[in-house]
């Protein structure tokens, strides 16, 4: 998306957030500017920390005063705290913007570990067992995952916008050219599937 937006001339800014990191670049075209983007996303890549966190819908407000009319708007997320807020803001968004919903997934997370009793621990000091064993336990966790998938999929249909799932394990640059040439081919305009 970045070297995309340079290719086109196009202005490049966002919000990346990870659980302990929130950094806002206000949209610039200059190569300096997409390199310290790209330095923002691979330090929040490998952030690991779980608290501190600042939720999904701060961001996507903050996003939302920051975007122009026009434009294309990627939201790349696992959409974990997708809720009323979030669905708000985004349709503001979308109302002015080009929104594309990158659903970032890791299969691992939608299918729940072999049965048995696991002990987590957030490293933080703050444990908790669970029994895998559980059937019901097992169909809930799985239900989680799906229901959040298919949520973030209906709002986007609702808004008019693209939604693209990306798996960890998929290439990442194939299945977003296929995601962004299927929006292509519906007439919007903004962004490049190079």
């Amino acid at each position: 998306i970045v070297w995309s937006a340079k290719s086109a001339g196009d202005k490049l800014g966002g919000i990346v957030l990870s659980s302990t990191k929130y950094v806002r670049l206000k949209p610039r075209k200059q190569r300096r500017h997409m390199l310290v983007f790209l330095g923002a996303l691979t330090e929040a890549s490998t952030d690991s920390a779980l608290k501190g966190s600042t939720s999904l819908a701060k961001a996507v407000s903050d996003l939302r005063r920051v975007t122009g009319l026009g434009g294309a708007v990627f939201i790349i997320s696992d959409f974990h705290d997708f809720d009323d807020d979030v669905r708000r803001q985004l349709t503001m968004i979308a109302s002015h913007s080009d929104l594309i919903c990158v659903y970032v997934e890791d299969k691992l997370e939608g299918t729940p570990p072999p049965s048995g009793i696991y002990r987590i621990n957030d490293g933080f000091g703050n444990s908790l067992t669970i029994n895998t064993a559980d059937e019901r336990w097992r169909k809930e966790y799985e239900q989680s995952f799906k229901q959040r998938k298919a949520a973030v999929k209906d709002f986007c249909s609702k808004v008019g916008s693209l939604f693209i799932p990306i798996a960890t394990d998929d290439n990442l640059a194939d299945s977003l050219r296929k995601g962004l040439r299927q929006r292509k081919h519906q007439g919007t305009r903004g962004y490049h599937a190079t």
